[in-house]
């Protein structure tokens, strides 16, 4: 048994921002397949598409992409790596998919993981504006070079470094200590 089935009349699955229906699930199963990280069609459906096509898929201004599913008359959508993790384990992970290489269309199982929303957040090339990730600048009234990382809510600095190579990769050393294999 899976810790996530609820006992309920109809089973569902907690994911982490949305329960999805079994008979939902039930549908994406009998719908698609995983083929080398691809979503695939696992079966001959409407509009054309037939076993083995790719399924077509939106994507997010972050990178990410999501899938679509007619059933009943309605659209769902569902996020794409969640959909291959859960192909491929046959249970809705129960956190966060993570891409290992940063590579939001990288969806191949072995570059996926499950994390906490912390773990996600140090496994990111850029920041929340967009700009490349540096956790380091320089103090304009000394010249040195200040270096944080945030891990488990708390904030760990270094200051006083003297060249800007020093702190880049004082960085990368500080975040390989504080979150290990999510750096």
């Amino acid at each position: 048994d899976h810790p996530l089935w609820l006992s309920l009349d109809r089973c569902l699955i907690m994911v982490a921002m949305k329960i999805i229906p079994q008979d939902q699930l039930e549908a994406i199963q009998s719908s698609w397949a995983v083929v080398d990280g691809v979503l695939v069609w696992a079966r001959n459906a409407g509009g054309g598409k037939k076993l083995g096509d790719p399924v077509g898929f939106s994507s997010r201004k972050n990178g990410h992409r999501n899938v679509f599913l007619w059933r009943s008359g309605k659209l769902y959508g569902y996020v794409y790596a969640r959909i291959v993790w859960f192909l491929h384990h046959g249970a809705m992970p129960d956190g966060e998919i993570d891409h290992i290489n940063c590579n939001p269309l990288d969806d191949r199982v072995e570059n996926l993981r499950v994390v906490t929303r912390e773990q996600n957040m140090w496994n990111t090339e850029k920041s929340r504006t967009g700009e490349l990730k540096r956790g380091y600048w320089q103090d304009s009234r000394t010249g040195k070079y200040h270096v944080q990382v945030q891990c488990n809510g708390k904030v760990h600095g270094l200051y006083g470094i003297a060249t800007e190579d020093d702190a880049r990769i004082a960085r990368g050393k500080l975040a390989s200590q504080l979150h290990g294999e999510y750096t």
